[in-house]
Parts: structure tokens; C-alpha cells; sequence
């Protein structure tokens, strides 16, 4: 059994905490999740370091550990609480406490780094590395979702490898292609032909591939999906041809009813029936919905 330790962000702490559950009970529907505002302290028996890698809205994680052979480490303070603290004195302590002596610290190429958490009291973990990557767009539009939010919208689906994820409004296929990159198999459909186009050739310039088919959202030629995430249109920068937003909205959504989960981006007062929903500022004068209708 191994404690992991996730540690949010501050700019959306409910959110944040609520993509990492959505992780954690995809990989492991077991695991024991205690919730600390911004720490989230989790018994696994089932690795969970695809949590951390996939996250969009982690500042650290850490996992727990017994005894470690090194040569060289660094520590990390991370100062959970509202009071300010002598770093040097808890780094003194966690290093004499260890009997780490005849390791060496390094700050450019660690073999360890430690971590210690400072909350309603002291945790003790190994910082993990992430592995991700931005990914190359060879084309773009102007309302298309940025990396981290399409990040973000699949890990709340709780959608994890090999099974199925649909974007029934594509657009330039940011969600299909961090989808496949995270090793989900992903399909695309878009009414604009140049849309599916623009996907495929996002697709090939990071050797990713997805199925992309151009069709009516409201008439998806799909039988099955585990979930489904989209940036809906809401009609400036994003068209519904001449279609009422909050109608086509509906429409789609009870077109892709095999779906476990849904979750999806609109405009505020387009939102359909929820489980929940969070307000995102795009910028400073332009805010959207992520909504989770099941």
C-alpha cells in the first residue's frame, strides 16, 4: 500500500481537487481519498503516478516511501498553511532525522527530491517528475480551447486508456488530439469539413492518430462511447449555423446518450441539466461553463 500526496493549485481549489478524485477513482475506484483543502492524501494499492502526469491543476504530487538509496537529493518545503515559516529549520530537521549525511544535496540533478508538506501537520513523501508534453499545432482558431482547459475537461470525464472518448464539435481537435496522446481512443466528428481537415493535420505533425468524421452533431453515425467532452459552439467565433445555441446544446446531448459521462464547455446561460458546473475565465472579460451533465 503506498499514500500519495497531490497538492493543488490555488487558482480554482474545488475544481482542482475534483479533476484529481475524478483520476484517482478512474485508476484505482478503491483507493482511500482523504481531502485537506489543497492536499489530497490518498492510500493506493494500485499505482497512481498517471494521475500526476495526466493532471492539469496539480502543483506537486509525492508518494510515500521506505527506506531510499541515494547519492545525492534535494528538499522541497511546501508551505501549506497561512503562516510564514523557517524553511532552513524543517530541511535541518528532515535531514538529520534521516541520517542523511553522507548523501550529497544537488539542486540541477537530484537522484531524490523530498518533499515536505507543512498543513494541519507534517507529511513526508518523494516529489515525482511529470511526463507530458505540449503538443504542435499546425493550425488553430480563434475559439478554440487552450491546452490546459481541453487537459482538464478529459480528466473530469474519468475517461483512462483504451477506452472510447467523442468530441461531437471538434473544431481543430485540441481534445482528440490530448486524448490520444494519453493513449484514449478518441473520435472527432465536425459539420465543417475544413474543421476535420485542420484535425488530421494536428494529428499527423505529433503522430498521433484518431477517427475524424465529418458529419451533423445531431446526427452522429456513432453506436458506442465511454464519454464524451467538447467545447459546444455558442455561435460568434464558434458557428451553430443559424441554430439556437441552447437547442443545439440539447440536441447533441441526447444524441450522445450512450455516453457514461459528459462534460462539456458553453457559454454562460446555455448550460443544460448538471451534475455540476464551474465558472472559467477564459480571460478577464470572457467567462464559460464547464458543466458535467452526468
Amino acid at each position: 500500500m503506498l499514500t500519495y500526496y497531490f497538492i493543488t493549485n490555488k487558482e480554482n481549489i474545488q475544481l482542482a481537487r475534483d479533476e484529481a478524485i475524478a483520476l484517482i477513482t478512474a485508476y484505482n475506484p478503491n483507493a482511500e481519498i482523504i481531502s485537506k483543502e489543497r492536499l489530497l492524501i490518498v492510500n493506493s494499492n494500485k499505482d497512481l503516478k498517471q494521475v500526476w502526469d495526466r493532471a492539469a491543476m496539480l502543483r506537486y504530487a509525492g508518494r510515500s516511501y521506505d527506506k531510499v538509496d541515494l547519492k545525492t537529493f534535494a528538499c522541497k518545503v511546501i508551505n501549506l498553511t497561512d503562516n510564514k515559516l523557517d524553511q532552513r529549520y524543517y530541511i535541518d530537521k528532515f535531514v538529520k532525522e534521516m541520517n542523511l549525511k553522507n548523501a550529497k544535496v544537488s539542486l540541477n540533478n537530484p537522484d531524490v527530491v523530498f518533499g515536505i508538506i507543512i498543513a494541519d501537520k507534517e507529511y513526508r513523501c518523494i516529489l515525482l517528475s511529470k511526463n507530458n508534453k505540449k503538443l504542435l499545432k499546425l493550425h488553430k482558431h480563434p475559439a478554440e480551447l487552450v491546452n490546459k482547459l481541453a487537459i482538464l475537461m478529459i480528466n473530469l470525464s474519468g475517461v483512462i486508456e483504451d477506452e472510447i472518448l467523442l468530441d461531437p464539435c471538434c473544431g481543430t481537435g485540441t481534445i482528440i488530439m490530448y486524448a490520444s496522446y494519453m493513449g484514449i481512443n478518441s473520435i472527432g466528428c465536425d459539420i465543417s469539413m475544413k474543421m476535420c481537415n485542420y484535425t488530421r493535420d494536428n494529428l499527423e505533425v505529433n503522430n498521433l492518430s484518431a477517427s475524424i468524421i465529418n458529419c451533423d452533431s445531431t446526427r452522429l453515425p456513432i453506436k458506442r462511447t465511454d464519454v464524451m467532452v467538447s467545447n459546444l459552439p455558442y455561435g460568434r467565433a464558434s458557428s451553430t449555423y443559424k441554430r439556437d445555441s441552447k437547442e443545439l446544446i440539447k440536441q447533441i446531448i441526447d444524441e450522445c446518450n450512450m455516453a457514461r459521462r459528459i462534460v462539456i464547455m458553453c457559454k454562460e446561460g446555455d448550460e443544460p441539466e448538471y451534475i455540476k458546473s464551474y465558472t472559467i475565465y477564459v480571460h478577464s472579460n470572457l467567462r464559460r461553463k464547464i458543466v458535467i451533465c452526468r
